[in-house]
């Protein structure tokens, strides 16, 4: 946790964060594109790493074969990817539909954010106000995931993954919005999966470490996570 929190602080100090204001430059170059997806890898094991450990659970069982606590982890980050993918070429399809400027831009991240903001106090307070806009998992959904717990090859890691292309991320919807600029489908699947690459080596990594400490210590990294 100090190795990651150093490393934040140091691609903070060294305006590595700030790559991600290159998404308003159009055409930019795919080695970027991986880059900041790297260093976005930072923020996803912030944000889904309790995600992670949730579906690791069956594979910190007693007596879980060792040679099968990476597969979940393969995967949850290939459903990640097939996602994004998907995603970004359907953005990029829709913008080929019309012009996309930076004032459109800055008008679809504020409203994001403060759907965020919406949604996270729904979770938080019962108000009547919030209760239309809470989002929850549609019920066939979870009683698919629900009934693969038991199955010896889960693919709720799988659909966990897919899932994981519609939720409410900062830099996810910053490189959704660029695919959306590029106004083709090609291109946006590309970029969208690019970025997605670069995203997994820090949370196929995160998720490899959780499987090999075993359930003890997994149990304290689930309440600090």
């Amino acid at each position: 946790m100090v190795l990651l929190v150093g490393a934040y602080f140091l691609i903070s100090s060294v305006g590595g964060l700030e790559l991600l204001s290159k998404l308003n430059e159009k055409n930019i170059g795919y080695g970027l594109i991986f880059i900041i997806g790297i260093l976005a890898g930072f923020h996803c094991v912030g944000m889904c790493g309790g995600v992670v450990m949730a579906y690791s659970a069956k594979n910190l069982a007693v007596g879980e074969e060792k040679k099968n606590i990476f597969t979940p982890h393969f995967r949850y980050n290939l459903g990640r990817l097939v996602s994004y993918t998907v995603i970004g070429g359907i953005l990029g399809g829709i913008g080929s539909f019309f012009g996309v400027n930076p004032v459109f831009t800055g008008v679809v991240m504020f409203a994001a954010g403060a759907i965020m903001i919406l949604m996270g106090l729904s979770f938080l307070k019962n108000w009547t106000i919030f209760k239309k806009i809470k989002i929850k998992t549609p019920a066939f959904i979870a009683r698919f995931i629900f009934r693969q717990k038991r199955e010896e090859n889960s693919k709720g890691p799988f659909v966990v993954g897919l899932l994981t292309g519609l939720m409410p991320c900062g830099p996810l919807q910053a490189m959704q919005l660029y695919a959306l600029t590029t106004g083709d489908f090609f291109r946006g699947a590309v970029s969208m999966g690019i970025f997605s690459l670069g995203t997994i080596p820090m949370m196929f990594g995160f998720g490899a470490f959780i499987s090999t400490i075993g359930r003890k210590h997994a149990a304290k990294m689930m309440k600090f996570s």
